[in-house]
């Protein structure tokens, strides 16, 4: 885990309704770039977190934007939407300088698990009703399976049952908590 200190900058106006963080780090470079991987980022300061997709901010993303940043300051780059700085409890456009622990995993389980919660707090409603249906079909699909095997084997429709609605009813979380906002 690193914790490094981050510029704040406003992302272009093509990508304020987009599910990702442009990012500027050279030592995190070969494990974003081409790559854009669900990661996990912190805000030390606010203590928030988001998952999100990560885009590494290149050479050609640097000179392609309106407002131009001096060469001199390229490195710990961090340009958020308004959606991701509301998330992180960051106020304003651009900012101070903050910290923040940009998490990289190679742990499979834990990208897994980053990349349904980027899907489920995306900004775009469509992707979030994908997320919810998927959990909801996966969490009725093990109901249906538990309820083949209730009659023969009585044990798997006790384990497997409860497990299918947990999940079922855990799939509508994200639009709930959508709603509250």
């Amino acid at each position: 885990m690193a914790v490094d200190i981050y510029e704040i900058h406003q992302v272009e106006r093509e990508d304020l309704n987009e599910g990702w963080i442009w990012l500027r780090n050279k030592r995190l470079r070969d494990r974003i770039e081409n790559r854009r991987p669900a990661l996990l980022v912190k805000d030390e300061t606010s203590g928030r977190k988001v998952c999100c997709e990560i885009l590494y901010a290149d050479e050609t993303y640097l000179h392609n934007r309106r407002n131009w940043i001096s060469e001199d300051n390229q490195n710990n780059l961090l340009f958020l939407s308004a959606w991701y700085r509301q998330r992180l409890g960051i106020e304003g456009e651009a900012g101070p300088l903050r910290r923040f622990d940009v998490r990289v995993t190679g742990n499979f389980f834990r990208t897994i698990w980053w990349q349904l919660r980027a899907c489920a707090r995306h900004p775009q409603i469509a992707v979030v009703l994908s997320t919810v249906l998927a959990i909801v079909g996966t969490g009725l699909g093990i109901l249906g399976a538990a309820a083949i095997f209730k009659d023969t084997h009585w044990i798997i429709w006790y384990v497997l049952g409860p497990v299918g609605l947990v999940i079922t009813l855990l799939g509508f979380m994200p639009l709930v908590l959508r709603a509250r906002n």
